[in-house]
């Protein structure tokens, strides 16, 4: 369990994690609301002039922090931007989880903050899993040989069309996606040829 800060009736609001929950329980568990409220490392001095992670869970945080990112937790993808002071931290990266949650949230904290560079983990990946893959070093080593595919794979979740989402992933991958979901429906990408070149693909 981690603190989070105080309630109105001056009770310690806490969030926790269950690494190992049983059937029908879920990871995440709350002691009091914490609604509106972030968490950030107790132990940094966090610097406004620098790049600040925004991440779903603490344990992600807590991986960006290892990596040496300077990273804060908003708690759930479903916490209102509109309730959550981020004033302390100019420069913000939307980085949470790669599923259609934390592609929702990208897009509604995108809408929040416009200035904001959006970053996600490969499908099926969060920070924590990027961390275990080897030593601190190495981990930051890959982060950065992997970093225009993180910024690339947040660019497709801020994608507002299926065509969009091809034109994206063709132009960083330099081949389609060929079958690919968004939105709620499936789509087949293929290639336009046309008179003096390739159109876009749809």
């Amino acid at each position: 369990m981690f603190p989070v800060g105080t309630d109105g009736k001056d009770k310690e609001v806490m969030n926790g994690r269950l690494f190992n929950p049983l059937a029908g329980d879920g990871k995440t568990h709350n002691i009091g609301s914490t609604s509106g409220r972030f968490w950030q490392h107790p132990g940094l001095a966090y610097d406004p002039s620098q790049p600040t992670w925004i991440t779903e869970g603490i344990i992600n945080a807590l991986s960006l922090i290892e990596i040496g990112h300077q990273a804060i937790a908003v708690l759930a993808a479903g916490q209102d931007p509109a309730k959550v002071d981020l004033s302390a931290f100019p420069k913000k990266i939307l980085a949470f989880d790669p599923d259609e949650a934390g592609r929702r949230a990208c897009r509604k904290w995108k809408t929040a903050y416009p200035d904001a560079e959006v970053i996600l983990c490969d499908q099926g990946q969060d920070w924590n899993d990027l961390l275990q893959l080897g030593t601190p070093d190495e981990v930051r080593k890959h982060f950065t040989t992997n970093r225009s595919q993180y910024r690339t794979n947040g660019e497709l979740a801020l994608a507002t069309t299926a065509d969009q989402y091809a034109d994206i992933f063709y132009q960083f991958h330099k081949y389609l996606p060929g079958l690919f979901a968004f939105n709620g429906c499936t789509y087949f990408s293929i290639l336009k040829t046309a008179r003096g070149g390739d159109a876009p693909p749809y």
